[in-house]
């Protein structure tokens, strides 16, 4: 094998990885700054006696329930199986089919992630009972 048949190889293999790990990073300095910012704001209006205003400290955005998360990849899996099937059937390519197994992973977190929101439902309720 030549050196540019090598070279893209790991381009497209290596290149996918180095984006992501840029973007996290830069996110990760991004708000290592922020916090860096209000956490000196916060200490010189102390150090001045001025009262800290309510806002400095944004309030921490609501993540997303597993219910909402679970229907989402479940969704996926339904599509990309739909997908591949499609295209078993209309390019005639019996092989295709194979491909509509690739759904079921998505489709099988989904489901994972639906029983930790009802398993997270019933925890609470009997927390509830045993409490009250």
């Amino acid at each position: 094998m030549d050196i540019e048949g090598v070279l893209a190889i790991i381009g497209v293999f290596f290149l996918p990885f180095a984006l992501v790990i840029v973007i996290v990073a830069l996110k990760y300095n991004k708000d290592n700054n922020q916090n860096r910012l209000q956490a000196d704001l916060y200490a010189k209006a102390l150090a001045a006696g001025l009262p800290i205003p309510d806002n400095l400290f944004p309030e921490q955005k609501k993540k997303h329930s597993p219910l909402n998360t679970g229907i989402i990849c479940m969704s996926a899996g339904v599509a990309i199986s739909l997908f591949f099937a499609g295209v078993a059937l209309t390019a005639e390519e019996p092989e295709a089919i194979a491909g509509a197994s690739f759904g079921i992973i998505p489709f099988v977190i989904g489901v994972a992630y639906l029983l930790i929101h009802f398993l997270e439902k019933t925890r609470k309720h009997w927390i509830e009972i045993f409490r009250g």
